[in-house]
């Protein structure tokens, strides 16, 4: 129905415009649309992948409509593989990355360079991936990817800064039932896990108050090595300039000896409902059961199917 009313409604704007448009320009269903329209084409952009002198992985991909360069560091760690006594270290930890500071630049330094390079730069960590992400001008990437590279390796994590955020993130815990979705799929989580599994826990606010600088600085050592990173490049900048620029920004950070820490396998689902009582003129309704894991072949079909 809605993309019958679509086709009517170019017809008309067409008409209203004087062109010859015909008087009947509406289809009877969704397959005399597709058959009479032409197929939309996709052009999928192909990047190019190089490695680093650390054997950093990266993946680059040119696009000169504006000047412009975005680069993002993927890395694999979060709140799946922080310890029961640390929870919150892992969403603390990516926050601090950006915002205390590094080995050659103060907190305010690092704000005020940004500020100067007109650069954007932002951190986070999941529950399984953290990233950190830069958008600057073409002119202005050499400088700004010396503060990207800092802030990824010798990051300092600011006493004067960790109050500031530890707050940020417990006023996001008080205000976590006040959306009654976000109530439904934190309590599903826990139903298919189990309460204590590391995907089903949530942090509390006496769990962020105990966290001191020396569980993040544990945190990032542990977890933000160069064989646990890939980068990403896109933007208005030769190949050529951007293995010299990082090369020299974080070619010469060296791997060490790194281990994941062991995660409970699913539990068996046991068939069930559960109500979760809160007094909102709406409800949430989740129907679900454990999907395939990320390296399953089925995972990307799977959660196309569910889009659809």
């Amino acid at each position: 129905m809605n993309f019958r009313i679509d086709l009517w409604c170019l017809a008309t704007l067409v008409s209203v415009a004087g062109a010859a448009a015909p008087t009947e320009a509406r289809v009877s269903s969704v397959e005399e649309a597709m058959a009479t329209s032409p197929a939309l084409q996709l052009d999928v952009p192909e990047p190019e992948t190089f490695e680093l002198q650390n054997g950093i992985r990266v993946w680059y991909l040119r696009h000169d409509r504006l000047p412009l360069v975005t680069v993002r560091a993927v890395i694999r760690a979060g709140s799946m593989w922080e310890s029961a006594e640390r929870q919150g270290v892992a969403n603390l930890t990516g926050a601090m990355m950006r915002s205390g500071g590094s080995s050659k630049w103060s907190p305010d330094e690092v704000d005020e360079e940004l500020d100067f390079l007109a650069a954007e730069l932002g951190a986070a960590i999941g529950s399984e991936q953290g990233n950190l992400n830069l958008n600057v001008h073409s002119d202005n990437l050499e400088a700004a990817l010396e503060i990207f590279a800092d802030l990824l390796v010798h990051p300092t994590f600011d006493a004067s800064r960790i109050d500031i955020e530890k707050n940020l993130i417990k006023e996001n815990i008080r205000r976590q039932n006040d959306n009654p979705v976000q109530v439904a799929i934190r309590e599903f989580r826990k139903l298919v896990w189990g309460a204590d599994h590391p995907r089903a826990r949530t942090p509390t606010v006496a769990s962020v108050d105990a966290l001191q600088r020396h569980d993040l600085a544990a945190f990032h050592a542990r977890f933000v090595r160069p064989q646990n990173v890939m980068i990403g490049v896109a933007g208005n900048v030769s190949k050529k300039k951007v293995q010299k620029m990082l090369n020299e920004a974080v070619g010469g950070w060296r791997a060490e000896p790194m281990s994941f820490p062991e995660v409970p396998p699913a539990p068996d689902v046991l068939p069930r409902v559960a109500f979760a009582a809160k007094q909102v003129p709406q409800t949430t309704v989740i129907l679900g059961h454990l999907g395939p894991r990320e390296s399953d072949p089925n995972r990307a079909p799977g959660e196309v199917m569910m889009h659809v």
